[in-house]
């Protein structure tokens, strides 16, 4: 198997701020944002999770990140990806989930033009703690 190229150090920054019970008790708020420096890109993130209880067994999870990326080629990159989750806790070992989201990505290309890729999904199961 040939080697591979070494790769320079990459360098990552993080911060997070969290709060709860802040509208109502047992909701969760965490707002964050990363910096990315590689070899390859710069990366700044920002994300918003939210977890709000709406009755004794519902919480609903909505949630976002935006991504903006340089890359050493020239070209940029924004991502976004909304989420939204919502569960009902049946007892304490058992919980059903409903997930939708998106992710969709803006790639500013060397001549200007631009690449688009949307990716939709929804997912639903139950979660067993044993």
């Amino acid at each position: 198997m040939p080697a591979t190229d070494a790769t320079g150090p990459d360098y990552f920054l993080n911060m997070q701020l969290l709060g709860n019970s802040l509208l109502k008790e047992g909701d969760l708020l965490v707002a964050g944002a990363r910096y990315s420096e590689t070899d390859n890109s710069d990366t700044i993130s920002l994300l918003l999770n939210t977890r709000y209880p709406i009755k004794r067994h519902w919480r609903v999870n909505p949630r976002i990140r935006v991504d903006y990326r340089e890359n050493t080629n020239g070209t940029t990159q924004w991502l976004v990806a909304p989420l939204f989750q919502m569960s009902y806790i049946w007892n304490k070992k058992t919980t059903f989930e409903f997930e939708a989201g998106a992710e969709i990505i803006e790639l500013e290309l060397l001549d200007g033009d631009i690449d688009e890729t949307k990716t939709y999904f929804l997912y639903a199961g139950y979660r067993y703690d044993f």
